[in-house]
């Protein structure tokens, strides 16, 4: 069995060789037309039954059935399974037998995907971010990857409650009024709450439905007045009433838009905790910005960077011309370590990768009581460096890599 893609994601087809390829008959896909949704991309794989060869499997944003060699299809999970399927493991033995894996966890049937009983026990939720409520520190936040925006009210491993839905991302607590709370999900989804995070609103009144948003909107507060917040999407907005409206301060920051997938987009925003009129904002297609007039004009600072998707631009807490840059060669297949420094706004760089591993870099952050250390996280864990970038160490014991 082969299926089949666009170059978008949209689902294709099904076809089938009895004869080890030397020909092919399309099946009827008909009932399988929003399998992938548009996501073919990332789901978009087929497993045949090791005993029976007129049993298959589609593993797509549902899991789908064939017992007729694909004459027609049942989608088997619906109701019964988080979305988001990517990986079916079917007794070798025993075909009544599955493991599915998706977004939501591990499920096990035991009567070929009649029913299914979710696995519980296993800690595998992917967070994307976290915060902290700086008036109950013990309140933590988080958003996750197909699971939402959660928080613990203690701190404790049982009482996590969901609080706002879709892909979690930026989740922000006002630190001086925890009544206000911004959780995010997928492409820049933002709600408001005024009430703690009991209930949200929509929150993006100004922003233009048209722009170009990531997948992981950044979203930031004014680092000395949280009433003020800045939203990136492939321009650079400002509220200055707690999310309740928003003023586009920047032109497009990116380089325009990509072939499929959403691309052209700002990927981070820093706004400098000595002078908040000095703002910086980065581009996954490795643009670097700074405006120190409140948006009202903006250099392009990229000369001597990388060409690379900007993972974080971070402004030094204590030296007003001093910010930081990280980048990640991932999607260009190119491991080198990035971590950038600036003393002049950008002016001028100073790579100080060091000794850090070949490895995509993805935060950076600048410890606020001694400006010399400097934190970093990358795909193989955390570092720290106290000598502003000369050396790096893991950071820790136990953090898991």
């Amino acid at each position: 069995y082969a299926i089949y893609a666009d170059d978008i994601g949209y689902f294709k087809g099904i076809y089938k060789t009895a004869d080890g390829g030397e020909s092919w008959m399309e099946t009827n896909g008909n009932q399988l037309s929003n399998c992938f949704q548009s996501y073919g991309w990332w789901f978009g794989r087929i497993e045949v039954d090791p005993i029976d060869p007129e049993i298959a499997y589609v593993i797509g944003f549902d899991l789908y059935k064939t017992s007729n060699g694909g004459n027609s299809w049942d989608n088997i999970s619906a109701g019964d399974v988080h979305v988001d399927q990517h990986s079916l493991f079917i007794h070798p033995t025993d075909n009544s037998k599955l493991l599915l894996g998706n977004d939501g966890g591990l499920y096990i049937s035991d009567n070929g995907g009649n029913s299914w009983e979710y696995i519980d026990a296993l800690p595998i939720t992917q967070f994307y971010t976290c915060e902290v409520d700086e008036q109950y520190p013990q309140r933590l936040y988080g958003g996750t990857q197909d699971n939402g925006t959660n928080r613990t009210l203690s701190g404790g491993l049982e009482d996590w409650e969901h609080i706002y839905g879709g892909d979690g991302f930026y989740v922000l607590v006002d630190p001086l009024d925890n009544s206000y709370v911004y959780a995010e999900y997928q492409y820049g989804g933002l709600g408001r709450s005024t009430n703690g995070g009991l209930s949200f609103n929509g929150a993006t009144n100004g922003i233009n439905p048209d722009d170009r948003k990531n997948w992981n909107t950044p979203v930031v507060f004014d680092p000395v007045n949280p009433q003020i917040l800045y939203y990136g999407s492939n321009i650079l907005y400002r509220s200055t009433n707690r999310a309740a409206s928003w003023t586009a301060i920047s032109p497009d920051l990116s380089n325009g838009p990509g072939i499929n997938l959403t691309f052209g987009t700002i990927t981070t925003i820093s706004v400098s905790p000595v002078n908040q009129e000095i703002i910086y904002a980065g581009t996954d297609d490795g643009n670097v910005w700074v405006s120190d007039d409140l948006g009202s004009s903006w250099t392009n600072i990229n000369e001597g960077l990388p060409d690379r998707w900007v993972t974080r631009v971070a402004a030094d807490p204590v030296e007003e011309e001093t910010v930081y840059v990280t980048v990640s060669g991932y999607r260009w297949n190119e491991f080198i370590p990035h971590v950038f420094r600036s003393e002049d706004k950008g002016l001028t760089w100073s790579d100080i990768s060091s000794n850090l591993p070949e490895i995509p870099m993805n935060d950076i952050i600048v410890d606020p009581e001694d400006n010399h250390v400097l934190y970093v996280a990358s795909d193989a864990g955390v570092f720290v460096s106290k000598d502003l970038g000369e050396n790096w160490d893991p950071m820790g014991i136990n953090l898991p890599l």
